[in-house]
């Protein structure tokens, strides 16, 4: 009869710990989707800062008269992954895990010149350069 009790004692026991280690895998696995989820739209977020950083200073730089030249600091990541900055007279592209484009409306009008150039993130920096009408990125 004693032998029974403590079978019985030992098997609630794994069950237990059985129950423990199953609530804890389910924690775990909706942790691991919230965080790529999160990770996810802060990636999103910083190309877009990014995008808008360099689109108003391509703005700021075709209002102004004569040649000039503005040097922007930028992430050389985004989640780890490096990016690219491509500018054409269609608009700017961001490309990296993510992609995000934005037409530069007008702009191509308003300097009566050409848009063009790519940079990769991993120098740290864009240089936007207005030479006569034309408008690069280097």
């Amino acid at each position: 009869m004693q032998k029974r009790k403590a079978q019985a004692r030992v098997f609630e026991e794994v069950i237990l710990f059985l129950f423990g280690v199953m609530i804890f895998i389910t924690f775990l696995a909706f942790y691991n989707s919230y965080q790529l989820y999160f990770l996810s739209v802060g990636e999103e977020n910083q190309i877009i800062e990014i995008k808008n950083l360099v689109v108003s200073n391509i703005v700021k730089l075709a209002t102004k008269p004569g040649d000039s030249s503005i040097i922007m600091k930028i992430p050389p990541k985004i989640g780890d992954i490096p990016y690219t900055i491509e500018l054409s007279d269609t608009g700017i592209l961001l490309r990296g895990s993510k992609m995000n484009t934005s037409n530069l409306y007008n702009i191509k009008e308003l300097t009566g010149g050409t848009l063009g150039g790519s940079v990769w993130s991993t120098q740290g920096k864009v240089t936007i350069i207005k030479k006569e009408n034309n408008i690069n990125l280097v």
